[in-house]
């Protein structure tokens, strides 16, 4: 099992070195090529579903992996950009499917094993979408080995806040937001060994300059923990 990040909120894609020193240092395996780096759904409405003029952006994110292989961080997985959610999603179909090509073929040059596609609630209504945080092993148990790789960070059951795990598993009213036991139970009971990936950025701008490598560090203790706490299960 390996534990990842994404580099949002780590990397600078017109200077991604720092980013890919600080990954390595606080401990990670890998990262991810997340093309929501250089296509965030904002980016492509502002360019008017255009990909040529995406492809200087494209060429940063490949000088990006270029300087990652050079460091020696491994880039396993690549994850898609998506749209805004307001948008129509006629306008891009095009430029989407265009885009889709040039992923499959970067992430394929860069050695990547899977794409992860935009995560999904197929079946689940926006009003009852918290409700998966609460009861975690129901849902692992129905997806059972169709999880390949796990999106992770924690909210208060009303924002998507993208916050560190465990964050919002005590308040003051002692609710729990996150069913993190259920989580690690539902995992223990489909036998997952895939990956576990931080879906984080916020965490880092939260906290001062001089304490995001401490915090880096937590993120990748925890993913450290969810994988021993998911072998000591499994040995038993």
């Amino acid at each position: 099992m390996r534990v990842l990040c994404s580099p949002k909120g780590l990397m600078d894609f017109m200077s991604p070195k720092q980013g890919v020193t600080d990954i390595l240092r606080s401990g990670m395996d890998a990262s991810v090529i997340d093309f929501s780096l250089f296509c965030d759904p904002f980016v492509m409405e502002r360019y008017g579903w255009d990909l040529d003029r995406m492809q200087k952006r494209i060429e940063m994110l490949e000088k990006m992996i270029a300087i990652c292989k050079e460091k020696g961080l491994s880039l396993p997985l690549a994850q898609t950009t998506h749209l805004r959610p307001d948008t129509k999603r006629q306008r891009g179909f095009n430029f989407l499917r265009g885009l889709a090509e040039q992923v499959v073929r970067i992430s394929g040059e860069a050695g990547a094993e899977a794409i992860i596609v935009y995560p999904l609630t197929a079946g689940v209504s926006r009003e009852e979408l918290w409700r998966v945080n609460r009861d975690f092993f129901s849902f692992l148990s129905a997806l059972g080995n169709r999880l390949k790789v796990l999106h992770i960070h924690d909210n208060d059951g009303r924002a998507d806040l993208h916050q560190l795990p465990f964050t919002f598993t005590r308040t003051r009213e002692n609710v729990t937001s996150t069913d993190w036991e259920g989580f690690l139970d539902g995992l223990d009971a489909i036998g997952f060994d895939g990956v576990l990936s931080f879906e984080t950025a916020p965490v880092l701008k939260s906290f001062p300059e001089a304490l995001k490598d401490d915090a880096l560090s937590m993120i990748a203790k925890i993913g450290r923990y969810f994988k021993h706490e998911l072998e000591e299960r499994g040995g038993k």
